[in-house]
């Protein structure tokens, strides 16, 4: 069964409007015992490299903040092998990693091109009940009917090229392959023979093009491109030095390798492979401590005002075939963990607030490559029941 399903606001948020929800989400600022004793950073440390060879990870760095504002990091693995010998990480040698690591963020990135899009409406340069015709005329089918806010919160029916198997195999095979925002939307458009899935705002399913087509969005209502965006709305006023967008040349910080299986077994190095969150193939790239900064600044409503705030963290429930899961525009909501996921091949990130505890997870392999497990949610997870136990 396909990940989608009826579209309801949650009555409690219609009723109470969204203050509650934001007061939660505000509970990192409260204060209490030392978050991280001795005892618990040494339980932390021991469960993080415990977890990473049960699951045969390359490495991993994970940041905790707890609600005394006291930060956690540890660090396991590495960064980059020189040479993949064996099917298992943890005899390789090569760079070990560090705590100021900097790995691709994948679907993170939603988490800033929404801000960026809430922030041109609250400037009035865009509408967020504008139609992806009025912007983009003739470049998806139904866009007449398609609002602004039904990409946000991936309700616009349109097909995902990430399920595309044809369109997409070459990049499988070269995971360093970059896509143009051109190609991906013709995947698209070609899987949905000119018609959508469903009426845009009536039903729910996760697709990537929706992000694509905002970046584009943003672009032609300024005139500037997207990591310009990104860099002016966020990463600049909020001081991420080791976040950009783009190339990781050009004298920026080079990435934290990923890895994953190879068909025949084997590891396979991804190095920077393919990106689809930007208009132009970018991808962005950000380290724990930027990621906790950015977390924290995001939930706390630094860069919002009070309405598009809210706007932001209008959960809708969406079942997926599990209770408990909600979105909103761009951040989800599932189990009472709040931020968002982050994949691509050879990476996985996690970001999200938790009963107090904001935890970023960063790790150099996929979820393809640990049977089916999301290795940065497991990580969490499991950190975080050292924390709450």
């Amino acid at each position: 069964m396909r990940n989608k399903s009826k579209l309801f606001l949650i009555a409690a948020l219609a009723v109470l409007s969204i203050l509650p929800l934001l007061a939660y989400l505000n509970e990192g600022d409260s204060l209490g015992p030392p978050s991280f004793s001795l005892d618990k950073q040494e339980a932390l440390q021991a469960s993080l490299e415990s977890a990473v060879k049960e699951l045969s990870l390359p490495g991993a760095v994970v940041g905790i903040t707890g609600p005394d504002g006291g930060v956690w990091t540890g660090v396991c693995g590495l960064a980059k092998t020189e040479k993949l010998t064996g099917t298992d990480p943890a005899g390789w040698s090569g760079r070990p990693m560090t705590a100021d690591e900097v790995f691709p963020v994948g679907d993170v990135a939603k988490t800033f091109t929404a801000t960026v899009i809430l922030r041109l409406a609250q400037d009035g340069v865009l509408g967020l009940d504008d139609s992806v015709e009025d912007w983009l005329p003739g470049t998806a089918p139904g866009g007449r009917l398609i609002r602004i806010v039904d990409l946000l919160n991936m309700s616009s029916g349109l097909y995902d090229f990430s399920v595309f198997e044809s369109g997409l195999e070459s990049s499988r095979q070269d995971p360093s392959s970059h896509l143009s925002a051109g190609e991906l939307l013709a995947m698209s458009n070609e899987m949905s023979g000119g018609v959508l899935k469903f009426d845009p705002g009536q039903d729910w399913d996760y697709c990537q093009v929706n992000y694509v087509l905002l970046g584009m969005i943003a672009e032609k209502a300024t005139g500037r491109k997207m990591r310009q965006l990104l860099s002016e709305n966020v990463i600049v006023p909020l001081g991420l030095k080791n976040t950009y967008v783009g190339n990781p040349g050009d004298g920026k910080q080079p990435p934290a390798h990923g890895y994953q299986h190879a068909r025949n077994g084997s590891w396979h190095d991804c190095g920077d492979s393919a990106a689809w969150s930007s208009p132009d193939g970018d991808e962005l790239f950000s380290s724990s401590g930027d990621l906790m900064l950015w977390l924290k600044a995001m939930l706390d409503g630094r860069l919002l005002k009070e309405t598009f705030q809210q706007r932001m963290f209008d959960f809708q429930a969406v079942e997926t075939g599990r209770e408990g899961y909600y979105y909103g525009l761009g951040v989800e909501m599932k189990d009472g963990w709040v931020g968002h996921f982050g994949a691509r091949p050879g990476y996985a990130c996690a970001l999200y607030r938790y009963n107090g505890y904001d935890f970023v997870v960063l790790v150099n392999t996929d979820a393809f490559s640990c049977g089916g497990i999301d290795p940065a949610w497991s990580l969490m997870t499991r950190l975080s029941g050292v924390l709450l136990t």
